[in-house]
């Protein structure tokens, strides 16, 4: 038997931590989103749904079956440099969120198409763009409250989808991200640069050299309605270049989750669990 005091303490502590996700402070979280899943409702069920013809163009679709009322739905977008990855690394985040009470929508699209093929990166836009307009338009989906998530090659894509399309997207979040396409080329050309960074900068021009006024988010930042960042300082993806310029061209509009120390994207979150959690408040009090 539970002492007196057990249920009105544990109150306690729920109140706080409400009180502390309205203030978007994530390093007060502390609860593990990686056993997210155990905690499903029986009637919240995954489907894999296609929107084009290619075999990699198919998402995830996780909702509760017993809602009927439209809700707010989340777009998953996985990292990989546009040549490897999957929706799979994203399976417990869409977890918590569906957890949470949103649509999920956890995407694939079409890695390395553009092997050597320069320019094939507008498919990869072109298949996100897609998910976004097919998945808003589904009549269990409010239009109007939108989340684009995504890390690291899928905070490129996050950013850019959360900008020109910002109209359609009320928020999103990038972990890590690759955001501005000019700059990974550019540092990859600097003599000496680290060989991830140099590869980074080769797939970067091979995708998106084509145009890169319209692959980077700059040309649609008036657009973006909120947006998250979160990286870590001395990562590889350089936030000097990247996600921290994004946010602070932002200003107000832009919350900037820094961590000490070089993980980058999945492995930032994985140790940080918080993080995640309190993106999703985050989410939350922005999407509505």
């Amino acid at each position: 038997m539970r002492p007196r005091f057990f249920y009105p303490v544990l109150l306690a502590v729920m109140l706080v931590i409400a009180a502390v996700g309205a203030a978007c402070t994530p390093s007060h979280y502390g609860s593990d989103f990686r056993n997210v899943a155990s905690v499903r409702k029986s009637t919240v069920i995954s489907t894999v749904e296609s929107y084009g013809s290619d075999p990699l163009q198919v998402v995830t679709l996780t909702r509760d079956m017993a809602v009927t009322s439209p809700r707010k739905l989340v777009i998953l977008l996985h990292g990989g440099g546009w040549t490897t990855g999957g929706r799979g690394s994203l399976v417990d985040e869409a977890a918590m969120y569906a957890a949470d009470g949103w649509v999920v929508v956890n995407v694939s699209y079409r890695v390395g198409v553009a092997d050597g093929i320069p320019g094939d990166g507008k498919y990869i836009l072109a298949d996100v763009e897609t998910v976004l307009n097919k998945y808003r338009a589904k009549p269990y989906v409010d239009p109007g409250k939108v989340l684009v998530y995504g890390e690291s090659a899928g905070g490129q894509l996050s950013t850019w989808l959360g900008a020109k399309d910002g109209a359609k997207v009320k928020a999103l979040v990038a972990l890590s991200p690759v955001s501005s396409i000019s700059g990974a080329i550019g540092a990859g050309l600097v003599p000496g640069a680290a060989a991830n960074v140099v590869a980074l900068g080769a797939k970067a021009g091979e995708f998106f050299g084509y145009s890169v006024g319209t692959t980077d988010w700059h040309r649609y930042g008036d657009r973006v309605q909120h947006a998250a960042v979160a990286l870590s300082t001395d990562e590889w993806v350089d936030p000097n270049i990247h996600g921290r310029v994004f946010c602070a061209a932002l200003t107000n509009r832009c919350h900037l989750f820094e961590f000490p120390g070089d993980l980058h994207a999945g492995a930032l979150a994985a140790a940080h669990p918080e993080l995640v959690t309190g993106l999703m408040h985050w989410a939350d009090t922005q999407v509505g």
